[in-house]
């Protein structure tokens, strides 16, 4: 597997000036995080990385992947992160780590378009039965915020953009 490409600095930097406000109730926090080796997943860990050196939070971050391995040959500057912590388990079943966490950040869905279509029970398995194991967790971690991203794996495939109308149109 080639590794993805990084974020760029100018990016990375974009991204703390326009959020830095809201980092300081992250001082160190821990973070859990679904779905990190997605395109918003991995997105959503390179910024922290960056910020979290940036504003010296001393916050970490722990990832569910059913493959830690897969996620460190994609994302190997993320996974050698001091501040990253792989955690290996299915959305579903997952053993819950110990240990307190201040946010729950759920992103995880089955994005596969072949098991989406030859196996979309578990594609609905992933989708419901993970949100209620993490909601379960950040219940029993004491997590103050929770976060549920979503993508089309979840609304399926969208009418083109000529079909859309504003709510208030006749």
């Amino acid at each position: 597997m080639e590794p993805a490409k990084r974020l760029s600095e100018p990016d990375l930097n974009l991204i703390l000036e326009h959020t830095a406000s809201l980092w300081e109730e992250v001082r160190g926090q821990r973070i859990f995080l679904t779905g990190g080796t997605g395109f918003i997943g991995c997105w959503l860990v390179e910024s922290f990385c960056h910020i979290n050196r940036a504003l010296g939070l001393g916050a970490s971050m722990v990832v569910l992947s059913r493959d830690p391995a897969a996620f460190a040959a994609k994302c190997p500057h993320l996974a050698g992160d001091l501040s990253i912590a792989l955690y290996k388990g299915d959305v579903r079943s997952f053993t819950f780590p110990e240990g307190g966490f201040g946010y729950v950040l759920h992103g995880a869905t089955e994005t596969s378009a072949r098991e989406v279509a030859e196996i979309p029970l578990n594609t609905f398995s992933t989708i419901v039965d993970g949100t209620e194991r993490v909601l379960q967790f950040a219940r029993a971690s004491g997590a103050g915020k929770f976060l549920l991203t979503s993508s089309g794996a979840v609304y399926g495939r969208q009418p083109p953009a000529d079909r859309w109308r504003p709510c208030n149109a006749s």
